[in-house]
């Protein structure tokens, strides 16, 4: 079985990316994100860091790789969206 494709979105809803994704785990997601992101590929990295955040949302180090990578992709207001997202998480980790 195939696990669901998942598109590169901004936080207003519209397609970054034509390509569908898969990535069937956490890790493989991570992964593939990771290495488009070391081939400059920043759409593809983008939509896998996206995926990889389906299977772990709260995994901060995938959060922080997202963000640079939409920092680096000119997407500043995803970036700042996700920012904010990546501060939240981390706040609510210091107060437990």
């Amino acid at each position: 079985m195939l696990a669901p494709s998942a598109f590169a979105q901004s936080n207003d809803g519209h397609d970054a990316a034509m390509e569908a994704v898969t990535a069937e785990s956490f890790a493989g997601a991570l992964l593939a994100g990771q290495s488009a992101a070391f081939n400059n590929d920043l759409d593809r990295a983008i939509a896998y860091f996206r995926r990889a955040l389906q299977y772990q949302p709260d995994d901060a180090g995938t959060n922080n790789q997202l963000f640079i990578a939409l920092i680096f992709n000119g997407d500043l207001q995803s970036a700042e969206a996700q920012a904010a997202k990546t501060t939240d998480e981390t706040a609510a980790r210091a107060s437990t």
